[in-house]
């Protein structure tokens, strides 16, 4: 009887499934990803997004790249300099759009509820998310947040007012 519910249930999803279309061709789906058609729609291919915690599959669908050596960055997974890292990259290459899956954290909670998933140290990339971007679509716990404008003049002038020249 679990062979034939695991049959069913596989038949299920394929009649479900549906064709989207996506950069690198077609895909079949069984719901679709608001998130990607948002990227499809503002990102250009080849430009640089930051897919955190882990999303490394809008990289290959919309044709864009990781400006970051980590596919995946977490908290007691990588270390603190890692996420410090990262920081420093999305700042100096001024990154214009990040994906963050909020929901990430309290799935692995859920699924390992014993462990310890603060960071020892406090939060790193979050807050510079929310000082730095600015949330433009929102879904299912899932964000897409742009570069600030005024943090690019803001840094602008810090640097200028900081300019030995002047």
């Amino acid at each position: 009887s679990a062979v034939c519910l695991a049959v069913f249930n596989l038949s299920c999803l394929l009649l479900s499934a549906h064709t989207a279309r996506t950069r690198i061709g077609s895909i079949e789906v069984v719901k679709d990803d608001p998130a990607l058609t948002f990227l499809e729609k503002h990102v250009t291919p080849g430009e640089e997004i930051f897919a955190y915690p882990y999303c490394s599959q809008y990289y290959f669908f919309t044709s864009t790249t990781n400006p970051t050596p980590y596919s995946i960055l977490v908290y007691r997974y990588n270390t603190p300099s890692q996420f410090q890292e990262v920081v420093r990259i999305l700042d100096r290459r001024k990154v214009k759009y990040v994906l963050w899956d909020r929901t990430f954290r309290a799935d692995m909670v859920s699924i390992f509820p014993t462990a310890s998933w603060d960071p020892p140290g406090g939060l790193i990339i979050e807050p510079y998310f929310e000082s730095h971007y600015k949330v433009v679509w929102e879904e299912n716990g899932v964000r897409i947040m742009e570069r600030r404008e005024d943090v690019h003049r803001s840094e602008e002038h810090t640097s200028e007012l900081q300019s030995p020249c002047n």
